[in-house]
């Protein structure tokens, strides 16, 4: 369930995706710009990188398990700042989970 309209819709306590990784083994992934925001980048697009923070060389290793691990590590914790965000937009509507 990763569909950012319904993330202000609903209250989610817990949901189930594997977005955060089918992302990535089709080249995209989430991740958060050095101004801070998310987006989605295509990986093949190397003039984009520079927008990545926390990119790294090995997001093209010629090794595709080194090159799969870091595009993980990206989209993982762009989703980890999308749930703290959806989280503290939630909180300020008084849905505060324990």
């Amino acid at each position: 369930m990763t569909k950012e309209n319904v993330y202000f819709e609903f209250p989610f306590y817990s949901v189930d995706s594997t977005s955060w990784k089918a992302g990535v083994i089709f080249g995209i992934g989430k991740c958060i710009t050095n101004r801070g925001r998310i987006t989605n980048i295509k990986f093949k697009d190397k003039e984009s990188f520079y927008k990545i923070k926390g990119a790294s060389v090995n997001l093209h290793n010629k090794n595709l398990a080194i090159a799969r691990y870091d595009r993980y590590s990206l989209s993982i914790k762009a989703y980890e700042r999308i749930e703290k965000e959806v989280t503290s937009i939630w909180k300020s509507r008084n849905i505060i989970w324990n």
